[in-house]
């Protein structure tokens, strides 16, 4: 079956991967946008699933294929430069976020904002909840919990961030019970 995700070609022979062209974005958003649209039509919504985006020669930009660790609150994303050829350059990454009772799908983790400003590059997460893509960038900043913010806003308090909504997908918006 042909892959419906614009794809780094990942391959458990190559330790170098290859983005192919058949689903180039013009933009790193667009390309997020339509990574993080296929991970959530195609994967089961109880894990975190992932990827980079990457600049082409071409100037365009392609996501590659979705990763998960099996993991409801985290997934390693491979952000080694030198996983991916020299002239496609990770530019971002991008995430899901479930819809999980108990948790903050539409704010970038503590552990998030440190892998962002670690690579200091730009993420995008997907809200399963509302279908909100978010953006967020090192030098953003961080949301300051008010006194409406649930128990677990308040006590990451400074340590995270919605970011900037830059997308929207149609999701169900259903909550899963852990």
């Amino acid at each position: 079956m042909k892959a419906l995700l614009a794809l780094v070609a990942l391959s458990s022979s190559a330790a170098v991967h290859a983005p192919t062209p058949e689903h180039s974005a013009d933009t790193a958003n667009e390309a997020a946008v339509y990574a993080l649209s296929m991970a959530y039509a195609q994967f089961p919504h109880y894990y975190e699933y992932g990827g980079v985006i990457v600049k082409m020669p071409s100037g365009k930009f392609n996501a590659s294929k979705p990763t998960t660790d099996g993991h409801a609150d985290n997934v390693e994303i491979d952000e080694d430069p030198d996983s991916y050829e020299s002239e496609y350059p990770i530019v971002a990454d991008y995430h899901t976020h479930p819809c999980l009772d108990g948790y903050v799908p539409g704010s970038f983790s503590p552990s998030d904002l440190h892998s962002m400003r670690s690579s200091n590059r730009p993420g995008y997460m997907l809200d399963e909840c509302t279908g909100d893509i978010h953006y967020w960038a090192p030098g953003d900043g961080y949301d300051k919990p008010d006194d409406k913010a649930s128990p677990l806003m308040k006590f990451f308090g400074p340590q995270l961030s919605r970011g900037k909504i830059v997308g929207h997908i149609p999701v169900d918006g259903k909550a899963i019970a852990l």
